[in-house]
């Protein structure tokens, strides 16, 4: 029997039109652990992205859900509900979820799967565990999202959490934003409408990384890192990636920073929990004033240059 056709519906409490190309089509449908259709899904996006004038602008409101509300844990893969009710998940899980509250509100979305030195995930894993994963494999794979945004695919990477990152982490909802320093890349290995679950559960099983395993010995210690402050954070950033990749990793969210989106406070309008004005907003090339850049990188002791 043939797969039954997806037919994009009508969400008619979003002012925007969901794409009817029949090449996008898979990438608004519900899949395998991502329920983008499911009432709960739906409702939460409905409420993210509430004010929301465009796709940009209910993309960048999702981005900043999930980067302040949905931790990073190490774990096998999980559904996209799942992910939303217990708060948690990794690259893939949160991928997940962030396609799922896109596709939910008609924009369409897919993962992006990147082969990366596995010095990726030494940040959230306790050395002893690092080490003994190191010595079986030297590179990891990396999902992170892409939405379609304009007629264009955007990427926009959500995988930590704000928490886990002592230095601003933004997206400007124009360019790409990926979690890799280049030099971490090993080469990027396609986009798809679907998870790979089963290859990437074989993948855990190798490690030994139930999900028992991971709540056992890794969640500790990620929740131990969420503990400490800017400074702390900071030192450790430097200590576990060394200087360069630290001072790159900082470079490379700093610089999604949108001044015309935020106060100076670092408040942007986009936020999911925030009521707004559209008409207060300026739409014009983001400007690094002296001010702004002191208050954004002022506790990072490290030197960052512009």
């Amino acid at each position: 029997m043939a797969a039954k056709e997806f037919r994009v519906p009508e969400i008619p409490e979003v002012p925007w039109e969901v794409p009817k190309d029949p090449e996008l089509q898979p990438f608004l449908a519900p899949t395998p652990l991502c329920e983008a259709h499911h009432p709960r899904i739906k409702e939460e996006a409905l409420k993210i992205t509430k004010g929301a004038r465009n796709p940009r602008e209910a993309a960048m409101m999702i981005f900043y859900y999930m980067i302040d509300k949905i931790k990073f844990e190490m774990e096998p893969p999980k559904s996209a509900l799942e992910t939303l009710e217990e708060g948690g998940g990794n690259c893939f899980n949160k991928a997940s979820l962030q396609i799922a509250l896109l596709r939910s509100i008609g924009i369409p979305a897919r993962y992006s799967l990147d082969k990366t030195k596995i010095k990726l995930i030494r940040v959230v894993i306790p050395e002893e565990i690092f080490k003994e994963l190191a010595k079986k494999q030297s590179w990891t794979i990396h999902f992170s999202v892409d939405a379609y945004i304009d007629g264009k695919w955007i990427q926009c990477d959500t995988s930590f959490d704000q928490a886990l990152v002592p230095f601003p982490y933004n997206w400007n909802g124009r360019t790409d934003l990926l979690l890799l320093c280049p030099w971490w890349r090993l080469g990027h290995l396609g986009k798809t409408p679907v998870l790979p679950a089963d290859e990437i559960n074989a993948r855990f099983a190798e490690r030994g990384f139930t999900k028992e395993f991971c709540m056992k010995h890794i969640h500790p210690y990620i929740e131990s890192l969420r503990e400490m402050d800017t400074v702390e954070l900071c030192k450790y950033y430097k200590r576990i990636l060394g200087r360069r990749d630290a001072e790159s990793f900082a470079h490379l969210l700093f610089f999604h920073f949108v001044g015309h989106y935020r106060d100076i406070k670092y408040m942007p309008f986009f936020r999911h929990d925030i009521d707004w004005d559209a008409s207060q907003l300026v739409f014009k090339e983001p400007k690094y004033s002296v001010d702004i850049e002191k208050r954004s990188v002022s506790k990072i002791p490290f030197e960052i240059e512009y």
